[in-house]
């Protein structure tokens, strides 16, 4: 007899069993029982003769549940609640018997197999987790045939629902709001995270859009330009994935669980949940099938997704075809000429300003007629304004260095109407100047087809923005920025009705 290890790679019997067996799978006869879920085997498969593998020991980890542990007595190590009867469960079906198992890989330090035993009447994964005897184990599952794996969340959640033995004390993850949320995507802050305005809510502060994270799915990070940390590779291209499919559009929102994320010195309660739009059931499952994220390595009594192995599964398509960031190629560095430094804005000023129009894409919204933006077909970013119109300065930002001047009155609501309708929007610019700061300046079009409309004119029409007086006084301000902003006076609108009082106590004090 030999033993796996010692006399043979564990590794190698699992990869000779799929080769050279029935099926894949190896006949071994089931001599000891540790626990629930781990068996010590002895091949006894005739297939396995020609490479010396028969009548070889090894120990199998039964693939997708772990068994409590059974203690010790020699160590004065107890036992793990419910362990004795999960192995006695096992010995009774399996101890002696000769069963086909397929191995599907091995633990981190090869050691020991990990397989299925195929039991005349089922799998016994299924049945220790359907009384309560055990739990899912994720990074076994991954090993597995993902047609094998739903049965045993099946199983699992039957046995958390009627807290069967080791899920006694199993509480339903409690949730601080709504289990699921309806609303429209305001906002992409990385590759898995979104601010929603729920539907229903009006935009007038921040504290009413929800952060949501996407459950079960991790996303390459961004980096951190003050500290000079770089992206990590594809943190770029997942963040933009995330925002042409989800930004501007109404989405909805099934909250599997909360935890509580460290930010600095303080922590957030963050909600992570399956975000769905359109005929997307799952974002994350296409962000993952994308090759530009991961499935979450969670621990086994974690909360989790309630598409986790189908997570799973997409990840396990996308390295077999290489995708984003499971390709083979070196992924190369992202560099893109940055203009919003005034000597370099002046000095390409040229290949900006004219009379083409050029798609953008606003980064970043400074008030409501100034932002920053990336022309992709540049690849630069640019700060641009709005060229005939002007909005409230609204609270500095809590990332500036000073804290400057006070908010002016409706200065936060333009720049709300800003972050709703254009932030990380796809508009179209017309650059027609710039500024001895280096700011570019010119027309913005938000929106495609029939829909596509002047900003400017919204701004103005809205009492949001204000024409510019000097191009009013110059004759350069269209007719149609003029009369939207008339118009806006006589309704009193916004910023005009604050203009409106102050009209009145002048002819009061005179």
């Amino acid at each position: 007899m030999k033993n796996s290890v010692e006399d043979f790679a564990t590794l190698s019997l699992v990869e000779k069993s799929q080769k050279l067996c029935e099926n894949g799978a190896v006949k071994c006869v089931v001599e000891h029982v540790f626990d629930g879920s781990r068996l010590r085997c002895l091949v006894t498969d005739p297939a396995m003769t020609s490479d010396g593998l028969i009548y070889g020991s090894f120990t199998l980890i039964i693939a997708g549940v772990s068994s409590p542990r059974v203690g010790n007595p020699k160590s004065n190590v107890e036992s793990e609640p419910f362990a004795d009867e999960a192995r006695q469960f096992v010995e009774v079906r399996l101890l002696n018997r000769e069963l086909r198992i397929s191995l599907h890989g091995t633990d981190k330090s090869e050691t020991c197999a990990v397989g299925t035993v195929h039991h005349p009447k089922g799998n016994i994964a299924v049945e220790l987790l359907k009384r309560g005897l055990g739990r899912v184990t994720d990074w076994t599952v991954r090993l597995m045939n993902p047609m094998d794996v739903p049965a045993l969340r099946v199983a699992e959640n039957n046995a958390k629902r009627t807290n069967l033995k080791v899920w006694h004390d199993y509480e339903p993850p409690k949730l601080s709001g709504a289990a699921e949320i309806q609303g429209t995507v305001v906002e992409i802050l990385t590759g898995d995270t979104v601010l929603i305005l729920p539907d229903g809510e009006t935009f007038d502060d921040d504290s009413k859009l929800k952060k949501v994270s996407l459950a079960s799915v991790r996303c390459p990070r961004l980096g951190n330009e003050r500290t000079g940390k770089p992206d990590e590779p594809y943190a770029f291209e997942c963040k933009e994935r995330l925002r042409s499919l989800t930004i501007g559009k109404s989405v909805r929102v099934t909250v599997n669980y909360e935890r509580d994320v460290p930010m600095g010195e303080s922590s957030d309660m963050r909600q992570f949940g399956t975000i769905s739009v359109g005929k997307r059931d799952d974002i994350g499952e296409t962000l993952i099938a994308d090759g530009l994220a991961e499935s979450q390595r969670h621990r086994d009594d974690d909360e989790k997704s309630a598409r986790y192995d189908i997570l799973v599964a997409a990840e396990s398509i996308a390295k077999a075809a290489k995708k984003g960031m499971h390709s083979e190629k070196d992924y190369g560095t992202r560099n893109v000429n940055d203009l919003t430094d005034p000597k370099k804005a002046k000095a390409n000023a040229g290949s900006l300003i004219g009379n083409k129009k050029l798609k953008a894409i606003v980064e970043y919204i400074f008030n409501g007629s100034r932002f920053k933006m990336y022309i992709p077909s540049e690849n630069c970013y640019v700060v641009f304004a709005l060229s005939n119109v002007r909005c409230p300065q609204p609270n500095p930002s809590s990332y500036a260095r000073s804290q400057g001047r006070a908010a002016e009155p409706f200065g936060e609501a333009s720049k709300r109407h800003a972050r709703l309708s254009v932030h990380q929007r796809s508009v179209e610019i017309s650059c027609s100047g710039m500024t001895q700061g280096g700011v570019v300046t010119g027309d913005l079009m938000i929106g495609s087809g029939a829909n596509k409309r002047d900003f400017s004119l919204e701004l103005v029409m809205a009492g949001l923005g204000y024409v510019d007086q000097r191009r009013i006084d110059y004759g350069e301000a269209p007719k149609t920025l003029v009369d939207a902003q008339t118009s806006a006076k006589a309704k009193k609108l916004n910023i005009w009705s604050i203009e409106q009082k102050k009209e009145e106590v002048r002819k009061m004090c005179n």
